[in-house]
């Protein structure tokens, strides 16, 4: 299926934080690295974490959202630049607009020969195993 929603690319402003914290903390919070967590362990702790990766100076976050509101957010990428590759820490969009493509563009705007070459991803979802040997994605949470 091909993306048809109108998309603007553009990079994360302050007033994201919330949505990226939220969407990121419950979309993961099934994951097989916190599924077997208490709630205040994980929530707690993981965003500190995420924190952490957003604060950093080399990390680069991409919003996919409408073209005419920028505010009304389709998804985001969470990479980090790690001497010449990326490091790939997040990727997500919001149920509604999955399955048209805009993961898939949001990571070739933000890594132009994603798909051609491996790109390392820290973080693996339910989702993983489909993808990494789609896109060429190697986990290593380290």
């Amino acid at each position: 299926m091909t993306n048809k929603l109108p998309i603007k690319y553009r990079p994360m402003m302050e007033s994201d934080t919330s949505f990226i914290y939220s969407s990121w903390l419950k979309s993961y919070r099934n994951s097989p690295f916190a599924q077997h967590m208490v709630n205040d362990v994980y929530y707690d702790n993981y965003k500190l974490a995420i924190k952490e990766v957003l604060e950093r100076p080399t990390t680069q976050v991409i919003m996919a959202c409408n073209v005419d509101d920028p505010d009304q957010i389709f998804g985001y990428v969470v990479l980090e630049a790690v001497g010449e590759a990326k490091l790939l820490h997040y990727v997500y969009v919001k149920y509604p607009n999955r399955k048209l493509g805009i993961a898939k563009t949001m990571l070739q705007v933000a890594i132009p020969e994603f798909g051609q070459e491996y790109t390392v991803t820290s973080h693996a979802s339910h989702n993983f195993s489909k993808l990494a040997n789609r896109f060429m994605l190697v986990y290593n949470p380290f």
